[in-house]
């Protein structure tokens, strides 16, 4: 019996690597497009898309799962929509505006798309091995304040971005790896995300944050009450100033709080870490703008 379930272990090992190696090889070779073909559909060469919405947008409301997601600040004063066409000629997504709201989904009936199982997990694997056909852009005009951004992104395999785009609210939940909301204005709203959140150089107001994973602030200006809680490092990068703008609660009770100063030509010196303790106030006790920050692990503040 020990020697069956060897060998039927074995063959299987054997079946799977041999089975790799033939996929990469129709991969490498065309194959996929001659099983495109084979399906009846179209075989199309990827090209990228780039859509100009006419109709007035004011909010934002994004919901994928099978696609990476980037909002930025357009080159004209137009909203673009930006993509990658399917290999079969069709885009996977819906798109719609109405009253003023942009919508991006992936649609349930063009995942199930008509080309059998067995060559629906062979396509899939194809796209994940390459990287292609994941990304949608939503470019917005440079100056535009949108009153809303809402975001459900729940697949974990796929990075949601924000590049220097001003919004009255947000309303952002994420299970992506990676996220990063950089040279952005958010006036109120909630982030949650299960993986690492990273924001540089924006204004955050009347904002909750919260991250399964670690979170860095750098230079990020607090204005009004900010709270953000992490599972693990925060990291907080304080711009010129700041500290006269901005009152600081940090809080660390399963690890430790250390502060780092720059040293003239030579960055932060990370041969003398000062330990704060668990908990740490600091910056003008008496100003408007306050930030509450808790971590289940350690918190690294970085003064300029």
């Amino acid at each position: 019996m020990k020697k069956w379930s060897r060998r039927i272990l074995i063959f299987g090992v054997t079946a799977t690597i041999l089975g790799t190696c033939a996929m990469m090889t129709g991969v490498a070779t065309g194959g996929v497009n001659s099983l495109l073909a084979l399906s009846h559909h179209a075989v199309y060469k990827e090209t990228e898309i780039d859509e100009v919405i006419e109709e007035k947008v004011e909010k934002l409301d994004i919901s994928m799962d099978q696609h990476e997601v980037l909002i930025r600040e357009s080159e004209d004063d137009k909203i673009h929509v930006t993509y990658y066409n399917r290999m079969t000629g069709q885009t996977d997504f819906d798109q719609s505006v109405k009253d003023g709201v942009l919508t991006l989904s992936d649609s349930n009936e063009k995942k199930s798309r008509d080309l059998g199982a067995g060559l629906n997990v062979i396509l899939i694997a194809y796209q994940y091995v390459t990287g292609r056909n994941s990304q949608v852009s939503i470019a917005v005009p440079k100056g535009t304040i949108l009153k809303d951004i809402k975001v459900r992104m729940p697949n974990l395999r796929y990075t949601f971005g924000v590049v220097g785009v001003a919004t009255e609210h947000a309303d952002i939940e994420t299970a992506s790896f990676h996220n990063s909301i950089t040279r952005t204005i958010i006036n109120s709203g909630s982030i949650k995300t299960q993986g690492i959140l990273y924001m540089g150089d924006g204004a955050i107001s009347q904002l909750t944050i919260e991250s399964e994973d670690s979170l860095t602030l750098d230079e990020v200006a607090i204005r009004k009450q900010v709270s953000v809680k992490a599972s693990e490092t925060l990291s907080l990068y304080l711009k010129e100033g700041e500290e006269d703008r901005t009152s600081y609660h940090l809080t660390a009770p399963n690890g430790d709080i250390g502060l780092l100063n720059t040293v003239e030509d030579y960055g932060y010196d990370y041969d003398h870490i000062q330990e704060m303790g668990e908990k740490y106030e600091f910056g003008n006790q008496n100003a408007s703008n306050k930030l509450i920050a808790e971590t289940d692990s350690g918190i690294e503040i970085y003064k300029p």
